[in-house]
């Protein structure tokens, strides 16, 4: 390939401020790189930006790149992102974040979100994390997604819900508590039932709000 079949362009821009002293080294920076390409058969754009600032062994930093790419067919837009904040080596603080959009003529149309959050401290570490999607095929079949999930060492917590062309589902992992009301219209089914959780009677209610026992 020719230099007349490419062109590429790039910028880097940044600021920086230290300061060194008997008992202390203290930085901030600021940084963004810009890039483009584009040849017969592709077009990308990328920017980087971050964001830093630290104190000895303190530190807080901030990181985004966001890029969008085509071939004239496959079409994508990222943007991915974190936030982190450190003391020491045993306190940490982290947020991630990735987002992505797909159109694929071989696969169809797909949306992604990704949130995840972290702390940690001398190895104990507390987490939740969503996820989030949507898929159409080229078969027109659509699907939707939603999960969270909670872990704090000690047993996790996971929320799922999900929607196809066979209905829509959803499934809970972990103890729970309805503080309302509770309207089931379909069918309750359970493997572990303990004999005083549920009445084994069944009741016949009378004009009046009555209920009385029977069978």
């Amino acid at each position: 390939m020719s230099e007349a079949d490419r062109a590429l362009g790039i910028r880097v821009d940044g600021v920086a401020a230290s300061l060194a002293t008997t008992d202390s080294a203290v930085r901030a920076e600021i940084g963004r790189v810009e890039r483009t390409s584009v040849d017969r058969d592709t077009a990308l754009g990328q920017r980087s930006d971050t964001i830093t600032a630290s104190l000895n062994d303190a530190r807080g930093r901030l990181s985004t790149v966001e890029t969008a790419v085509t071939d004239g067919r496959f079409a994508a837009a990222q943007r991915v992102s974190s936030l982190e904040a450190q003391v020491g080596a045993d306190l940490s603080a982290r947020i991630d974040q990735r987002a992505t959009a797909i159109v694929d003529p071989k696969i169809g149309v797909v949306t992604q979100s990704v949130t995840d959050l972290r702390s940690a401290y001398n190895g104990t570490e507390a987490r939740v994390q969503q996820q989030a999607g949507t898929l159409v095929d080229l078969a027109g079949k659509a699907t939707a997604y939603v999960r969270l999930l909670a872990d704090g060492g000690n047993g996790v917590a996971r929320l799922s819900l999900w929607s196809d062309q066979f209905g829509g589902a959803w499934e809970l992992i972990g103890d729970g508590r309805i503080g309302g009301n509770l309207v089931v219209d379909g069918t309750i089914t359970s493997t572990k039932m303990g004999a005083s959780s549920v009445q084994q009677a069944m009741f016949l209610t009378l004009p009046g709000s009555m209920s009385i026992p029977y069978g």
